[in-house]
């Protein structure tokens, strides 16, 4: 019957009523139940918020086996929330999520080894269990795969394969993949080179915040580089990530800055000039009255 309330199936949705079924499941010791009144403590759905009352629900659930449950009790001991921060806690509950086939725990999983994070560092180890994410569909595996790939980290570097999962990723709409991409096609790495392509690819990123595709697309308008040179769109660019950018927004400030320098210089062009055709004029007209 939560279940009901909560995703609206057969009766209207009732937060309330949701959560007063998933506590009588719960006491009886349904996992998914379990898990979900966590979810509701966590995020102060209808209950108070309690993260320490979240972690014991998701822990009754994570103990019966619950995938779901374990990764996100993982994630609570990695950031240290509602639990002392321990991270080979993180890793126990991730592994046990990872090796039940569960691709978020996987990935998780990965992250540890990449970092060392509560195991001993290991590229090779932290790529495998990546993959093994990825090859389910987890986009944030993709993008990692394909880094790796990229990069030759815990694999042999191979542009192809870097290409081949970025673009999974990419087309899940992760726009950081989505830029990446977008390189790729602009310097034919692992794929022709393409302007058209790393344009479409910078756009589709850029449209979704991405301030490296932002501002690679006010590069591209501003220089006219696989497309007609366009300046105001180069400032509109910019300006998002000036709006909102974070590692680009220095870059960005500058190029504003040395455009409407541009634009200041070319206003007293224009105005040199109008002054030269008029004393020219007023040349002219004294010669005829001679």
């Amino acid at each position: 019957m939560g279940e009901c309330y909560w995703h609206e199936n057969g009766v209207k949705r009732d937060n309330k009523q949701a959560v007063e079924w998933f506590g009588k499941a719960a006491l009886q010791g349904n996992a998914a139940a379990q898990f979900k009144l966590g979810v509701c403590y966590e995020c102060g759905i209808v209950v108070e918020k309690d993260e320490e009352t979240a972690v014991e629900w998701y822990r009754k659930a994570a103990e019966q086996g619950y995938s779901s449950a374990q990764c996100e009790l993982g994630l609570l001991y990695a950031i240290g929330k509602g639990v002392e921060e321990d991270d080979e806690q993180a890793v126990y509950w991730y592994r046990k999520a990872a090796e039940q086939g569960d691709a978020e725990g996987q990935h998780d999983l990965g992250g540890c080894y990449e970092c060392g994070s509560g195991v001993e560092e290991n590229k090779k180890t932290a790529f495998y269990w990546h993959k093994l994410a990825a090859e389910q569909g987890n986009s944030d595996a993709q993008f990692s795969v394909g880094l790796s790939y990229e990069c030759g980290i815990g694999i042999e570097q191979d542009m192809k394969q870097a290409v081949e999962w970025y673009r999974k990723a990419a087309e899940q709409g992760r726009s950081y993949s989505q830029y990446r991409m977008g390189t790729f096609y602009e310097e034919g790495k692992g794929v022709g080179q393409s302007w058209e392509q790393a344009i479409a690819w910078y756009t589709r990123a850029a449209e979704d915040g991405n301030e490296f595709a932002q501002y690679r697309l006010g590069e591209c308008y501003e220089q006219g580089l696989g497309v007609e040179q366009d300046i105001e769109q180069a400032k509109q660019w910019y300006q998002k990530v000036e709006g909102k950018g974070f590692l680009k927004k220095k870059e960005a400030e500058a190029a504003l800055e040395r455009l409407e320098a541009d634009d200041e210089d070319n206003e007293d062009n224009e105005d040199n000039e109008d002054d030269d055709y008029h004393r020219m004029l007023r040349a002219m007209s004294s010669l005829y009255k001679k």
